[in-house]
């Protein structure tokens, strides 16, 4: 058996302090001793969380003199961007990296994307794992810029950002979403594990860097798993996909699936235990384009809604309206 690769997910976050716990204890019960997770917060309200406990110091990271972002980006930014290198020292980035935070808060994702640039500038494979909202306006407006920066990142550094994304709505409550983040890792951590036979570390750097291997220029790319059929839009455009199957499906490798053409895909065999874990069924870990932008349009036109709606609040305010003078009281 391959030594396996080691991965490490750093959650982020008010997020991360909720996911993180649950998914560390599913990994241990699992046997995914390939991965490591580590915790990074503004605020010391969420590090008195019990689900951190028994979490000892060394695998936390507490920015100092701060207490947290209140979702407000645009102040919080500036004080987090000159310890990213410190959260790198304490936390050195392994072969393959997980940044978990959320789209619209404010520490998530501040922290979540200048990590992200960081271990792209320095050449690292990192995928983001992101959960979006749109409950109010301040979620809705962070949530935009976070997807927006993410696509800033990847041109500036020409490197593809490789993300999975879900968003709170109110056909998806948070619980749903929260299950789907914490399978996503689950999957994530059987796809980089380096213990299924046939791919190898060159493989999955070709996954996720698949500008080197296609005739595609790096993006804000999508990535998502599928069990058995491919249920796609179709404005999505696939790029890269690593295909896993149990041992007695092998002989579904190399044989194109109808209706989907990917420049690059990556055929292996899943390991006995992942392949037991996942009900003996293949997994198909696909990034693609097109999600993003739609995503990012539906959002903008959800923005407007709310401020045509403030627009028409104004308008029909019954304040009642007076000048006071000098006296500061009205006699």
């Amino acid at each position: 058996m391959k030594n396996p690769i080691n991965v490490c997910v750093y959650a982020v976050g008010g997020l991360g302090i909720n996911l993180g716990p649950i998914f560390d204890r599913n990994r241990q019960a699992n046997g995914f001793d390939h991965v490591d997770v580590v915790y990074v917060d503004t605020s010391d309200a969420n590090m008195n969380d019990a689900r951190l406990s028994g979490i000892g110091e060394d695998k936390i990271f507490r920015f100092p003199n701060l207490k947290g972002g209140g979702k407000d980006r645009r102040v919080l930014h500036p004080k987090i961007v000159p310890h990213i290198p410190d959260i790198l020292r304490k936390f050195p980035p392994k072969t393959f990296n997980v940044v978990l935070h959320s789209s619209g808060g404010a520490s998530g994702s501040t922290v979540g994307p200048e990590l992200v640039r960081e271990m792209l500038l320095r050449g690292l494979n990192v995928v983001v794992v992101q959960v979006g909202a749109s409950s109010d306006l301040t979620l809705l407006r962070n949530t935009i810029g976070t997807l927006l920066s993410y696509s800033d990142i990847s041109k500036k550094t020409n490197r593809s950002v490789i993300s999975w994304y879900s968003e709170i709505t109110q056909k998806t409550p948070q619980s749903n979403v929260d299950e789907r983040a914490l399978s996503a890792l689950f999957l994530l951590s059987v796809l980089l594990s380096n213990r299924n036979d046939r791919v190898d570390a060159t493989d999955l750097n070709n996954l996720l860097n698949y500008e080197r291997v296609t005739s595609f220029t790096p993006e804000f790319s999508s990535i998502e798993f599928f069990r058995e059929e491919f249920n796609l839009p179709e404005y999505v455009i696939p790029q890269s996909m690593s295909l896993l199957v149990p041992e007695e499906n092998v002989d579904q490798l190399g044989v194109p699936v109808e209706g989907l053409r990917v420049e690059y895909v990556s055929d292996g065999i899943l390991d006995p235990k992942f392949a037991s874990s996942l009900g003996n069924k293949n997994l198909a870990a696909l990034v693609y384009t097109g999600q993003f932008k739609r995503c990012v349009e539906r959002l903008e036109e959800e923005r407007s809604v709310y401020k045509r709606e403030a627009e028409e609040r104004n308008r029909a305010s019954s304040r009642l309206e007076a000048d006071s003078g000098e006296d500061g009281l009205i006699f």
